[in-house]
């Protein structure tokens, strides 16, 4: 490609040298004059590289639905004396402002216009995934996301980045190192070849709530909204927008344990009950051992005796059937 686009400079140049004599420009000015344009055009095939599909084919329907009304006003204007002495100025500010302006237009509704679903093949609602404050800092959107399970494009609002540059320059400590983790995480996204990200220029309104604009742009977008806040949950569910919880898939991917089935587990503290000890998975489950409150600090072998779902997680009852590198523990304490 580097080749190939030294060839397209070195290829304007000439020809720029050589048109150069037709229009009586020194020929040194229009092998410059050709280089440039050589330029231009490899910076606007490397800018389209870089974006998806649907936002090539927004703006040039933005820019040819723009012409084609440019072209039938300026028509009707040079119908008036005013306009008949300057007809090919009109022609070409008409066309110049109406591109702009339905390009610019059309790309940044692009999610919106439902035209452009006939072009690009795909119908991008319901696949739109939004992103929320608390996902971004939580870290393991990005993992998920890696994994391709996702389809559609992971949306965050200028909202949610305001947000997080906000909670990066408060004064708590905690919830600056919250904001700045939220910022990496959201650059880490955008450099990942795996994850396809796009930044919308949608602010709140007035007095509107970071939530209320989240289910507001998802309803718009035929969106899901991924999450890890409860009540946004529950204000999305209310408003018929489909959530995906980051803390409730991770649930259910935790491993399943039968009855019977063994495990290595370090006894950390002593339970609620007289003589239960307890550990923990490193997923954070907690396993109950029964008769484990006096081998604290020591690993033991476990057999799985039930397990109980709780809305705060999954608890596993277990019971010693041997106790690893006693003497090891002995000698240390």
């Amino acid at each position: 490609m580097y080749v190939f686009r030294a060839l397209v400079i070195i290829v304007f140049g000439i020809i720029g040298y050589i048109g150069s004599q037709s229009i009586n420009l020194q020929p040194y000015m229009g092998a410059i004059f050709g280089a440039l344009a050589g330029f231009l055009l490899i910076f606007i095939e490397i800018f389209l590289a870089r974006k998806s599909t649907r936002d090539v084919v927004s703006f040039i329907f933005g820019v040819s639905l723009g012409m084609i009304i440019a072209n039938i006003t300026a028509f009707i204007l040079i119908m008036f004396p005013p306009f008949q002495n300057i007809k090919q100025y009109v022609f070409i500010v008409a066309n110049l402002v109406f591109a702009c302006l339905f390009g610019a237009f059309s790309y940044y509704k692009r999610y919106e216009i439902k035209v452009l679903d006939l072009w690009v093949g795909e119908k991008l609602g319901g696949s739109l995934k939004v992103l929320d404050t608390s996902s971004i800092i939580d870290g393991r959107i990005k993992d998920i996301a890696e994994t391709e399970f996702f389809e559609g494009e992971i949306i965050v609002p200028k909202f949610v980045i305001k947000e997080l540059q906000k909670l990066s320059d408060s004064k708590d400590h905690i919830k600056r190192t919250r904001g700045r983790r939220g910022l990496e995480i959201l650059e880490e996204m955008q450099d990942s070849s795996l994850i396809r990200v796009r930044l919308i220029d949608e602010d709140l309104k007035e007095d509107e709530e970071v939530d209320m604009a989240l289910v507001r742009l998802a309803k718009r977008l035929e969106a899901k909204i991924i999450t890890n806040d409860y009540n946004l949950n529950k204000i999305a569910s209310l408003h018929g927008v489909k959530i995906l919880n980051i803390n409730e898939l991770a649930m259910k991917l935790k491993p399943v344990f039968l009855p019977g089935e063994e495990l290595n587990i370090k006894i950390t503290k002593r339970g609620k009950e007289p003589g239960q000890g307890v550990g923990h998975l490193l997923d954070g489950t907690m396993v109950v051992i029964e008769d484990g409150a006096n081998l604290l600090g020591q690993t033991v072998k476990v057999s799985v005796t039930s397990v109980l779902q709780t809305p705060a997680g999954r608890i596993i009852f277990t019971k010693i059937k041997e106790v690893k590198n006693d003497r090891k523990n002995r000698k240390d304490s």
